[in-house]
């Protein structure tokens, strides 16, 4: 029941990452029709980047454990997805891996959140860095100066410019 009913991925692989078994969440989670579809995958499929692949098996491999791996996975139509991964190496009666079990968490929406909140911290920053430099100077050209420097680093663009207009045109 818990397997059938996480709102989490729950999923069980082989030891070379091919799905062995997955629940209705992560079938939704990665965009797959159905868990057959999936279950015809490869890690090259999943990992956004398959060196994250080798990093979690190097961490799991050494622990016999991970969690809260984060890293982007892919969805079918190939576009990214932010997880945590939870997971534990199943092992045979000898001690060998014999695959991987455990849970994924969806935290996109999470890291949409945080990327808005630290671009909108860098927008305060600039506006607090203006408001202090007008409140040092009355030199308009070092105002302006100052001013178009911190509007490119918080666009990014790589130039500007500022234009004065005079009432004579």
């Amino acid at each position: 029941m818990v397997f059938e009913n996480s709102k989490d991925m729950v999923y069980i692989t082989s030891r070379h990452g091919k799905f062995v078994n997955v629940n209705p969440a992560g079938v939704g989670m990665l965009g797959y029709e159905n868990k057959e579809q999936l279950l015809q995958t490869t890690p090259e499929d999943i990992y956004f980047n398959i060196g994250d692949r080798s990093r979690f098996w190097e961490i799991i491999g050494k622990e016999g454990f991970i969690k809260d791996f984060e890293v982007k996975l892919k969805r079918r139509d190939g576009s990214p997805i932010d997880v945590l991964i939870t997971a534990n190496a199943r092992r045979d009666d000898s001690g060998q891996v014999v695959g991987y079990e455990g849970f994924v968490k969806d935290i996109s929406d999470r890291k949409r959140m945080e990327e808005e909140l630290l671009r909108r911290t860098g927008e305060l920053q600039t506006l607090h860095d203006l408001g202090s430099l007008i409140n040092r100077s009355l030199d308009l050209n070092q105002v302006l100066t100052l001013a178009l420097d911190k509007l490119l680093d918080l666009t990014g663009f790589e130039m500007g410019g500022i234009y004065l207009l005079q009432e004579d045109g």
